[in-house]
């Protein structure tokens, strides 16, 4: 559908992008036919399109070490897009996009608006650290690299964004958990719906924990109702364009 508007959520990982999905699906966007499930460091749910984030694996290969290879999949990409865009308004939510969002910007034949979210660098790879020390998966640990793999997500949205050139929503995780019906309203009003008490309802304080040396268990989770389907000030979001 040519005037379906896609809302792509760019982060690293441990960011609060899952936050900030879950505020878009409580809003009324359209997140993926199937979301993948919760686990224990992400209790609520990712709000990851399953058939998204499947395809972005054998795109991307390992997210600690990405090598992107998109032209065996983009007719495979591209089908999947069309279906999206039969809905007016979807959105898709995947740390690995960062690497693929080149091609769905080809691939897309609506309005793209994205999102970008960011945590304090430090917090992120913390995050990103206990996860891998605390997981008998062996794919999601990261050793020492934490703190690398953070920057490297962070240079590419940077790049991404510097090439984009077009606007983008920047939302800061802090500001999200400090004042969430400010910065939910800035989400609604970016995206164009009228803010719901749900997605207010959808974002914890407690989740922002300082990482270094708190020793708590991160809090980067969003609860999923069942009856729902990097710049930014303090208190809210800015959009850059």
């Amino acid at each position: 559908m040519a005037g379906s508007v896609c809302i792509p959520v760019l982060s690293g990982h441990r960011c609060g992008s899952s936050a900030v999905a879950g505020v878009l699906f409580h809003l009324g966007v359209h997140m993926g036919d199937v979301l993948l499930g919760g686990s224990r460091w992400n209790l609520g749910g990712h709000f990851e399109d399953k058939a998204f984030v499947d395809l972005h694996k054998r795109i991307v290969g390992d997210w600690r070490d990405p090598t992107p290879n998109p032209e065996p999949y983009r007719a495979q990409y591209r089908a999947l897009v069309r279906s999206r865009e039969q809905r007016a308004l979807w959105g898709v939510k995947d740390p690995r996009l960062a690497f693929v969002f080149p091609l769905l910007i080809q691939c897309a034949r609506g309005e793209l608006r994205p999102i970008c979210v960011s945590r304090d660098i430090q917090d992120a790879a913390a995050s990103m650290i206990a996860r891998g020390e605390q997981s008998r998966n062996a794919d999601i640990r990261v050793g020492p690299r934490g703190l690398e793999i953070a920057w490297m997500y962070e240079r590419k949205i940077a790049h991404i964004l510097y090439l984009w050139q077009e606007s983008a929503l920047h939302v800061q995780f802090e500001n999200l958990t400090d004042d969430p019906a400010g910065t939910v309203g800035m989400i609604a009003d970016y995206v164009g719906v009228p803010v719901t008490r749900a997605a207010v309802a959808s974002v914890r304080p407690e989740w922002r924990h300082d990482w270094r040396g708190s020793g708590k268990r991160d809090g980067d989770t969003t609860q999923l109702q069942a009856t729902g389907q990097h710049s930014a000030h303090r208190g809210g979001a800015a959009v850059a364009g």
